[in-house]
């Protein structure tokens, strides 16, 4: 429901090669990035994910990696055990399977999640990220004592945008955020001592400042949310250099500076 890029099996079928995204490795490592995060829709679907994560780690990049942990077969299980990486960021939005796998499109999604997450902690640390609506606001410290059921120590809620598939009848208003979100997650963090990261607003949101989010198509943008949003285009990475699109940008100018509270600068 709440899919910023429209991913899914009616997504835009735009799909570089492997070889192409190593290409691409090489332009980020040569230019100073630190670290590179792989997301989706669905990371482990995409055949070449393997070779591209091998090619960032291998360069000494920090890698990062979000999936929905329902499709870890035993080669996928052995091959990111492999891969030795610290985290990898596992989504779950809500502790009961009627309201998770509502919010997913997916029966039988959220036995499967669960076992993911238990498979995953055997070899790296699962970290649970939710994205927060008012369908499961109130139902955070479920999903906190769920999680440390599974050996969960790390949380991340973030409010949902109302950006690609999302709307905003269900998008948490600022005083919801930062009268009930905020307030909850700094409750549930001391009860519980566990890691919770959300909104803060004494920090910048970072985008176009500290990083840049790059879709499949390998066009650039200011912020991950923003992707749906053609406006917010700001370059490619097989036709334009970074440094001109980094130093030259008019849309990542737009982006950099004090944030609003919350940032919304990558809504439409």
């Amino acid at each position: 429901m709440h899919c910023y890029c429209f991913g899914g099996p009616k997504a835009g079928p735009v799909l570089l090669p492997a070889e192409t995204w190593r290409d691409i490795i090489s332009q980020l490592d040569d230019f100073g990035i630190f670290d590179v995060y792989v997301t989706g829709g669905e990371s482990l679907l995409y055949d070449g994910f393997f070779t591209i994560a091998e090619d960032i780690l291998s360069r000494g990049m920090g890698f990062g990696l979000s999936t929905n942990a329902t499709i870890l077969p035993g080669r996928i299980l052995a091959r990111l055990r492999d891969l030795r990486i610290d985290t990898v960021q596992v989504s779950l939005d809500g502790a009961r399977p009627e309201l998770h796998e509502r919010i997913r499109g997916a029966p039988g999604a959220f036995a499967r999640t669960l076992d993911g997450i238990r498979q995953i902690a055997a070899f790296s640390e699962p970290v649970i990220n939710t994205v927060v609506s008012r369908l499961n606001l109130a139902g955070l410290e479920e999903i906190v004592t769920l999680g440390r059921d599974q050996g969960c120590a790390r949380f991340e809620f973030f409010p949902q945008k109302p950006v690609g598939r999302s709307g905003s009848e269900l998008t948490l208003s600022d005083a919801e955020i930062m009268g009930r979100l905020v307030p909850e997650c700094s409750r549930l963090a001391e009860a519980y001592g566990v890691e919770i990261e959300t909104i803060d607003p004494g920090r910048p949101c970072g985008s176009g400042s500290l990083g840049f989010a790059v879709d499949q198509r390998a066009d650039i943008y200011p912020c991950i949310f923003g992707v749906a949003d053609p406006a917010q285009r700001c370059g490619n990475l097989l036709q334009d250099g970074i440094g001109d699109v980094w130093f030259g940008s008019p849309g990542l100018e737009r982006f950099r500076g004090e944030a609003q509270t919350p940032c919304r600068r990558c809504e439409p």
